[in-house]
């Protein structure tokens, strides 16, 4: 896995075949991780990460439709799709531990079909397949996942963010669960027959920010226990 350059810049251009390509920087840092382009290479330390947690193996059948075996020549597969055809298959990036250098993960973030045209739609959904082992399911994760929030909400224009991740169970939504604010709040639980559905939507988005950051920083809610999110109707 190359280092990522901290210099690296979004653009948006138009694919060999017309496509429309979105504005995701290779390399996007939080603060204890940072997400990098995923290469094929990734897959032989990330599907020990995949075999490992039952629910990312779920996510991963629901997600490529069992379109290749679930083994590391597979894996690899996918993720040579995912390097050379982000606009059919989602953009993708490894979870990377700032400290070890140690992928935790990986994140795959797939426009709407819209996004395939020839021009930009006006304000897409931008949805997220996340996995992660469970052990990695608390701050790190979260910080993925705001970093993500940001980037789209701020830099692209988003409107909606879902994200799923390979678990029926919503008080294990990927760490959020072990916080009431975070778990009602910033993720707000749609049902789904396939897997746990999770949304954020733009104008939620200043006050969950604010409720985020705290949250990271290891401070306390306030005594009505929701950080000033009440008035977003989540």
């Amino acid at each position: 896995m190359d280092d990522p350059s901290p210099s690296s810049e979004a653009s948006t251009s138009t694919g060999s075949d017309g496509s429309y390509q979105e504005a995701w920087p290779s390399y996007l840092p939080t603060r204890s991780v940072y997400l990098t382009a995923l290469e094929p290479i990734d897959a032989h330390e990330l599907f020990p990460l995949l075999v490992n947690a039952p629910e990312n193996i779920r996510l991963f059948d629901q997600a490529y439709v069992q379109s290749c075996p679930v083994d590391a020549a597979g894996l690899e597969s996918i993720f040579t799709r995912h390097q050379y055809e982000p606009h059919r298959v989602g953009r993708a990036y490894t979870i990377v531990d700032i400290a070890t250098r140690k992928p935790l993960g990986w994140v795959v973030l797939r426009p709407p079909a819209s996004n395939t045209d020839t021009t930009p739609p006006p304000k897409p959904i931008i949805s997220c397949l996340l996995f992660l082992p469970s052990a990695s399911r608390l701050e790190r994760g979260s910080e993925a996942i705001h970093g993500i929030c940001r980037h789209a909400f701020e830099e692209l224009g988003h409107e909606t963010f879902e994200s799923r991740s390979g678990t029926l169970e919503f008080n294990k939504g990927f760490g959020f669960g072990l916080l009431d604010v975070m778990r009602r709040q910033m993720l707000v639980k749609e049902e789904s027959r396939e897997s746990d559905l999770y949304v954020v939507r733009k104008e939620h988005w200043g006050y969950l920010k604010v409720a985020v950051a705290a949250w990271l920083d290891g401070k306390r809610a306030p005594p009505e226990g929701k950080f000033g999110l009440e008035s977003t109707g989540a």
